[in-house]
Formats: C-alpha cells, structure tokens, sequence
C-alpha cells in the first residue's frame, strides 16, 4: 500500500510551483528527498486503518493481553513452592 499524507502538505519546488497533497490522499510529485524528510518527520505513512479494522486490531489485542494474563497466573503457580516429597517411610 502507497504510503499518504498524514496531514495536508504543501511543497515549494525550484521552478516556482507548489505541489499541494491533501490529507490521506497518496504521496505524488515531491523529490525523493523531500519524501524521506517528510516519512522521518512523520507527516508520511501509512493510511490510517478503517473504522472495522481498528475493531479488529483492539480485539485481537484483547485476546492477546489476555492470554498474557492467564501466563502470568500460571507462571506465577509454577514458581510456588512444591508440596514436599511423599514420606518412603510412612504407609
């Protein structure tokens, strides 16, 4: 997927003109340069994810955090101390 604006850029170029990209619209028309400064500074991604998947992903990060937690209880089980051997010499 072709990375996008993240916010709305305006670029003054050498011969005079301004490349204008919108908001979410996809990155066309700027130096290579200027394309890398802008990724660094954050105003280039990757588009936002859809309404659904943002659902998807919190969902998915639900289940995620708690298996972790169901982990860290049996964990925490396995480092109790054990019970003590049986006895050899009691019937």
């Amino acid at each position: 997927m072709a990375d996008v604006a993240l916010t709305r850029i305006q670029h003054g170029n050498e011969d005079g003109s301004v490349t204008v990209v919108e908001e979410n619209e996809p990155v066309k028309g700027l130096p290579a340069d200027v394309v890398k400064d802008l990724k660094a500074q954050g105003l280039i991604g990757s588009p936002p994810a859809s309404p659904q998947e943002q659902d998807d992903l919190q969902e998915e990060n639900d289940e995620l955090r708690a298996q972790v937690e169901e982990l860290k209880a049996k964990l925490a089980e396995a480092k109790k101390d054990p019970p003590p051997p049986p006895d050899p010499n009691k019937k």
